[in-house]
């Protein structure tokens, strides 16, 4: 690997983003979880999701992937937007079912078969993911998605 300096791909879109509280990346790296696979997990739950709750393409919808090899700090948040210039109105429709899009996520995620702590395609890792799902966690991404789902009182 080398480093590169690349411009930066910008769009405008569209999109929302669920805060997580502070205290829940200090329990989380208590039990020995990565808190940016946590969060790189449960992002990619929710967008594997969003067809559930909304009539749309897996495609339609991005999120932020952490890495290990990110140049900046990153809200403690998850995050869902269009993944079209100008947006296509995804986003807003699922926001507006953000209880049944935790609540689906949060499912997929529990009642996968796998037993890796990364996950699998079926829950948390994503082909389409632009880091090639470095940093992963399944386990966080439950934990976070189980904290939200509480939150939200969906649970």
């Amino acid at each position: 690997m080398v480093p590169l300096q690349l411009p930066p791909i910008s769009y405008q879109s569209v999109g929302f983003w669920i805060d997580l509280p502070s205290e829940l990346r200090r329990d989380i790296e208590a039990q020995g979880i990565d808190f940016l696979g946590a969060i790189h997990g449960a992002n990619h739950a929710l967008v594997h999701s969003v067809p559930l709750v909304v009539t749309s393409e897996r495609t339609d919808i991005g999120t932020e992937c952490p890495s290990t090899y990110q140049a900046r700090a990153r809200p403690l948040r998850l995050i869902v937007y269009d993944a079209h210039p100008g947006g296509i109105g995804v986003s807003e429709r699922v926001f507006h079912k953000v209880h049944e899009l935790v609540k689906a996520a949060l499912q997929l995620a529990q009642k996968c078969p796998c037993r890796t702590a990364s996950g699998c395609p079926s829950c948390v890792l994503d082909s389409n993911c632009g880091e090639f799902n470095d940093v992963m966690s399944k386990r966080g991404a439950l934990f976070i998605l189980n904290a939200v789902a509480k939150q939200l009182g969906v649970l």
